[in-house]
């Protein structure tokens, strides 16, 4: 009896630790699932892990890539600026220039207008000499005539009619003196008195001279040239 007891005991104490080993089995392989499982999540983990790594490289050298295009622009921007302040500097010189040329420009045209006046003046004063000039020789030309007639007169009293009593006396009226005697006439004319005092009375009849009797003064009236 005591053997089959412990036979008993030790089968039970098998089928213990059979049915404790088969439950450790199912939890090894339980945690073998599951450290499975958990090495397949740990590698997509890593998987994940390095497209991160990946992506956070890629955006550090495109953070560093934006950087530098900042740091470049940057410099187009001091650049810009330093043209913008030449630029500014030049429209200032160009808009002093402008003044500076528009005060030339006023000058020259004060200037101009002066100058258009004193040719104006200048035109005016042209024509009045030219006016003068054209009066003077028409003057001049009306003197010569006149002179070229006196010569042909001089020369018909004479030459034609110096031996007659009537032109020597209108020649000497015509002379310095228009008032003469009679017988300052008489003297200079060579003639007879009494042919003189006819020719007088001849030539006043002809309302050529005026001859007053009291004082014996012959007048001229009528000038022939």
């Amino acid at each position: 009896m005591g053997i089959m007891e412990e036979m008993s005991d030790v089968n039970a104490l098998l089928k213990e630790i059979c049915g404790r080993m088969e439950s450790i089995t199912h939890k090894v392989a339980e945690i073998t699932r599951v450290l499975a499982s958990r090495e397949r999540e740990i590698e997509e983990k890593n998987m994940e892990i390095s497209r991160l790594n990946y992506m956070l490289k890629t955006k550090e050298e495109e953070s560093n890539k934006m950087k530098l295009d900042i740091d470049g622009l940057q410099k187009e921007v001091e650049i810009v600026k330093e043209n913008l302040a030449k630029t500014e500097k030049a429209l200032e010189a160009a808009k002093e220039a402008v003044a500076t040329k528009d005060e030339e420009l006023t000058r020259v045209l004060k200037e101009k207008n002066k100058l258009e006046e004193e040719l104006n003046s200048i035109r005016e004063q042209l024509s009045r000499i030219s006016k003068m000039y054209r009066e003077i020789t028409k003057e001049k030309e009306e003197i010569e005539d006149v002179r070229q007639l006196l010569s042909i007169y001089i020369t018909l009293l004479e030459d034609v009619f110096g031996g007659q009593p009537h032109a020597k006396i209108l020649y000497l009226l015509h002379g310095a003196k228009n008032i003469m005697k009679r017988k300052e006439i008489t003297e200079a004319a060579g003639f007879q008195p009494a042919v003189i005092l006819k020719s007088i009375h001849d030539l006043v009849n002809a309302k050529l001279v005026d001859y007053d009797l009291e004082s014996e003064e012959v007048r001229l009236i009528r000038r022939i040239y």
